[in-house]
């Protein structure tokens, strides 16, 4: 099958959309994929990991809404153009123009709902913005030939919310590897503790609390690994707080690189709040990330997540989420050797279970349930 992609920034390390599409150009299927490009800089057309690249070239807007506009009305030209025989949609900003472009082409419209979008924090408080996407997703989530999304929690909000048969399951979960070397991110770590939170620098993750708990946490570095809005931010403070010396904020590395420089921490950090439904129901990448590389995990009580840390005892939950707490499981865990110890070897013994591989099978059965309806 040709299979026409939509994506609303630029395929740069986007680890879900890169697996899912790979794994369907393994089964046989061809894959086109329509993304954003924010700059000349990036070719408007290329191949990149056996995908076929097709970017738009959005303009400057004076307000935020225009953007989404032209992205629509170009995606959804871009998508008749390209006469797939399912049109997948990452995400609620582009199941508009998936949703035209399946139309035009009388073809199955696939959604992929990577998150809450409605509860995303860029739309905490913007109740007009938030009716606008509360009522695209009601319309077209019933057009959906089928629906996939992240975690159990968000699947069954969906499902609550829009009255919709329950959504596919496909977490993020990485290819299972051979345990990486660690490439350190320091010459002179020696038997430091090194805590790591890696991911995009956005608000909700509890990124400035990591850096304010670190005033008490005597022995350690703390790296945040990623680009995002809030790396400014985020250098200003550790700077207020003098704390340049053991906090670290460094840029996103290639996904090829990412399991040698996560298996260089000794804890993985997740300390998203639980105030947004989205970061609640969340089943970050990082933490199957973190348990890859053999990272035990430090993490805040999201549910799923929690759920995961305890059958697998690959790490510890931190309730409540505040710097005290946190700064007090950071140097309990950088006093005790052993526990860091047994828990790696829990990870080892988890990725049987938290693989991409049963994930890929989930996708590649929906797909095929597509194609034997169209023959």
């Amino acid at each position: 099958m040709r299979i026409a992609m939509f994506l609303f920034h630029t395929f740069h390390n986007d680890h879900r959309v890169l697996k899912e599409a790979r794994s369907l150009i393994d089964e046989g299927n061809e894959v086109i994929l329509v993304a954003a490009r924010e700059s000349d800089s990036l070719p408007a057309v290329a191949r990149e990991e056996g995908i076929e690249v097709r970017r738009i070239r959005l303009h400057r807007w004076p307000f935020r809404k225009g953007r989404f506009l032209e992205y629509f009305l170009r995606a959804a030209m871009e998508g008749w153009r390209i006469d797939a025989d399912v049109y997948h949609c990452h995400d609620l900003d582009t199941l508009l123009p998936g949703f035209l472009a399946s139309r035009r082409r009388r073809a199955p419209l696939v959604y992929d709902s990577h998150e809450l979008y409605s509860e995303t924090h860029f739309l905490i408080g913007r109740k007009m913005e938030q009716a606008i996407w509360n009522f695209l997703e009601r319309h077209l989530i019933r057009q959906a030939d089928r629906v996939i999304t992240v975690s159990d929690p968000i699947a069954e909000e969906l499902r609550r919310r829009y009255a919709v048969d329950l959504p596919a399951v496909v977490r993020n979960i990485p290819a299972k590897i051979d345990p990486p070397e660690p490439a350190p991110f320091f010459e002179t770590a020696g038997d430091t503790p090194l805590f790591l939170c890696q991911g995009y620098l956005q608000p909700g993750r509890g990124l400035p609390m990591l850096v304010r708990a670190m005033r008490h946490v005597p022995r350690g570095r703390l790296v945040l690994l990623g680009d995002g809005e809030l790396t400014a931010d985020l250098v200003d403070l550790v700077s207020t707080l003098g704390l340049q010396e053991r906090v670290h904020i460094l840029p996103a590395v290639p996904i090829a690189e990412l399991p040698s420089r996560t298996a260089a921490a000794t804890v993985g950090l997740i300390a998203y709040s639980t105030d947004s439904l989205n970061f609640a129901y969340a089943l970050p990448n990082k933490f199957f990330e973190y348990i890859m590389a053999g990272v035990p995990v430090l993490t805040s009580p999201l549910p799923e997540v929690a759920r995961l840390v305890e059958r697998y005892s690959v790490g510890r939950v931190v309730d409540p989420c505040d710097e005290e707490t946190f700064a007090r499981e950071m140097n309990r865990l950088a006093s005790d050797p052993e526990a860091i110890a047994l828990m790696k070897e829990k990870c080892a013994a988890a990725i049987d279970d938290l693989q991409w591989a049963r994930e890929e099978e989930k996708l590649l059965s929906l797909y095929r349930e597509i194609a034997s309806t169209r023959n």
